[in-house]
């Protein structure tokens, strides 16, 4: 739908910024020839190899957008990126598969998670705050049901315990 694309787009491109400001100036969005887990909005360095994957679920009361920013692409990550994606029959070009220090050796998980962090406060408005009792007990509940009652769907739990939207953040 034009929303998500539009919310996947402006993601993106704030996502290249951020990355931009920690040196690998040749990042851009757009899939990859042969990347894993394809995606319009995946951010790359030099058109060659993705290094940030973004999803989002959306219900009729909430949104969540997630991102995945590969820093440190170890073996074990690229050899369960190839399983899966032969396992599915994806066709994958090994080279695609990459992480933001093998362009920036330099850079850190801590540098990067700071600079993210921070672009979301301010283009958020976040301030540091506490949660409210509610949400952190939902939170918890999910938490508790998730280590007796293996496998645990967080969306079937959300579904059957939903928080009033009056009582959200």
């Amino acid at each position: 739908d034009q929303a998500g694309s539009a919310t996947f787009a402006a993601n993106a491109q704030a996502h290249v910024g951020v990355l931009r400001s920690l040196g690998p100036a040749d990042v851009r969005v757009g899939e990859v020839d042969g990347e894993y887990c394809p995606g319009e909005f995946s951010i790359n360095v030099a058109g060659t190899a993705k290094v940030v994957g973004s999803a989002q679920r959306v219900t009729a009361r909430a949104a969540l957008f997630s991102t995945v920013v590969q820093v440190e692409m170890s073996a074990a990550v690229r050899e369960v990126i190839e399983r899966v994606s032969a396992a599915l029959g994806y066709p994958l070009r090994t080279s695609s598969i990459a992480g933001l220090a093998d362009v920036v050796p330099d850079l850190t998980v801590a540098e990067v998670a700071d600079a993210f962090r921070a672009d979301y406060r301010a283009r958020l408005g976040l301030a540091d705050g506490p949660l409210p009792e509610r949400v952190v007990a939902h939170a918890r509940g999910a938490t508790e049901a998730g280590t007796s009652d293996l496998p645990f769907h967080v969306d079937d739990w959300a579904r059957a315990h939903p928080l009033p939207v009056a009582d959200t953040v």
